[in-house]
């Protein structure tokens, strides 16, 4: 029972935003350069050729990003743990700006 919850759960969000979003692309409320979700299923369906062009160099550039994002936050996170005065903002449960804040009011 919770694995049919944990599955009809997130499909049945998908749904209802899918449907909530071409509801609004019908009512003329989204930006003209946002198509509604049929409008991408019917050309996704006449035309299968784009996707297979398309979802690969897609794929590349969502995965440049995540590692791009990835050595970012690494040489962030080892700047953290050799700086010594980086320690305290980073890993205090306080918030590091109060005394900042302060002095501006």
């Amino acid at each position: 029972m919770r694995a049919l919850r944990a599955a009809v759960l997130p499909l049945g969000t998908a749904i209802v935003l899918l449907g909530l979003i071409e509801g609004l692309f019908h009512a003329g409320l989204l930006p003209v350069f946002i198509p509604g979700p049929s409008q991408v299923l019917g050309k996704a369906w006449r035309s299968p050729v784009l996707l297979s062009q398309n979802v690969p160099q897609t794929a590349r550039t969502a995965a440049t990003g995540y590692a791009a994002a990835a050595l970012v936050t690494l040489a962030a996170a080892g700047l953290a743990a050799v700086m010594r005065p980086l320690r305290g903002p980073i890993y205090s449960r306080r918030p590091c700006c109060t005394n900042l804040v302060r002095g501006l009011a």
